[in-house]
């Protein structure tokens, strides 16, 4: 699995759009994977839309999910330069602020757009260390392929269940600490509960613990 990811990524990035249309068509249209539970959810989060309407957001989102898929894989060998022809910093000036201050930041964003280009543009743009919490993932090879990707220009990937060691370790150092804390909390975990597209919903409070016991802003990455 590691040699045909690692080929994979050598395609053009124009082919690998076409393989993700091939995968979301297997996804959607044929295994039909979770689009009942997206389905209810997009109902219970926009109940003023037409169904029609729902509809095109559901195929699109997951053409998009398999399109992004696909440039995570082409990102794993991009170059730099390449990275960040297709990432635009809007306003640097915040981030570079702080790297000459040499003061810790905690870069808190979200699942959406191309958030494994953001972590590999960021690191290739502004030369710093940035830790970034993550699920492990369940296939073991495709965790390490995963964990390889995101080292490259200085990214350090830490697993949710080290992160705590981690963080004490490296206290004392000036890093960011990228947080995509949009999944869902495990259940042993303390949480914020509110109301998010309509639905209950929990979330993370180690963003705030960790920009407390650092003395870290909180940079929001739209």
């Amino acid at each position: 699995m590691n040699i045909f990811l690692r080929l994979l990524a050598l395609t053009p990035l124009p082919l690998l759009y076409v393989y993700g249309d091939i995968l979301h068509f297997f996804t959607f249209r044929v295994f039909r994977w979770r689009v009942e539970v997206a389905r209810r959810n997009l109902a219970a989060a926009f109940p003023e839309k037409p169904e029609g309407e729902r509809e095109s957001i559901l195929r699109q989102n997951y053409r998009n999910l398999a399109r992004t898929l696909m440039e995570a894989i082409w990102g794993s060998r991009a170059s730099g330069e390449e990275l960040m022809r297709r990432v635009a910093f809007e306003n640097p000036e915040v981030i570079e602020k702080y790297k000459a201050a040499q003061q810790s930041v905690v870069l808190l964003t979200a699942h959406t757009c191309n958030w494994e280009w953001l972590l590999l543009a960021a690191g290739a743009r502004f030369g710093i260390p940035i830790d970034a919490v993550y699920k492990t993932l369940r296939l073991q090879v495709v965790d390490a392929f995963t964990r390889d990707m995101r080292s490259r220009f200085g990214g350090n990937p830490i697993p949710f269940e080290n992160f705590v060691f981690e963080l004490l370790k490296r206290a004392g150092q000036a890093r960011a600490y990228g947080l995509l804390a949009d999944q869902t909390p495990v259940k042993r975990m303390p949480k914020y509960w509110t109301k998010f597209l309509n639905q209950d919903t929990a979330f993370f409070l180690g963003p705030e613990r960790i920009a407390r016991y650092l003395d870290a802003p909180v940079l929001y990455v739209e």
